[in-house]
């Protein structure tokens, strides 16, 4: 992590602990689907939001609220793209963001693309 200010990691939306109160060398007592990332404002300034993590997923999303929380706006890229879960819901996605994201106890930097969605299950991020 850079030596720009952070900000303290948020609650566990439904475990109420931290994301670096469980060290990955005690993987029984994490939360397997629940990760703590940390994304970069445009002042350099790191936000840390809760992600839910799917193994299997082939997309990634994110709320265009955090989306505006970052100053990331203007990133945002026009697409049209239908996506489908396992069963027969379908979700329109017109636009996506790339973003660099720090994960881990090691905050390793990936950079990802997210398709911006407004749904329910959206509201963790």
């Amino acid at each position: 992590m850079s030596n720009q200010e952070s900000t303290s990691i948020p609650s566990h939306p439904v475990q109420g602990t931290e994301a670096t109160a469980v060290r990955s060398d005690n993987p029984s007592d994490r939360d397997a689907i629940m990760m703590c990332l940390t994304f970069e404002q445009k002042g350099g300034k790191k936000v840390q939001s809760w992600a839910i993590m799917d193994t299997g997923s082939v997309a990634h999303f994110i709320s265009r609220k955090l989306v505006e929380q970052l100053g990331r706006a203007e990133d945002i890229q026009q697409i049209d793209d239908d996506l489908s879960d396992i069963g027969e819901g379908r979700i329109h996605v017109s636009e996506k963001i790339t973003l660099t994201v720090l994960a881990g106890h090691q905050q390793r930097p990936f950079q990802l693309d997210f398709d911006i969605v407004e749904h329910p299950d959206t509201n963790l991020l």
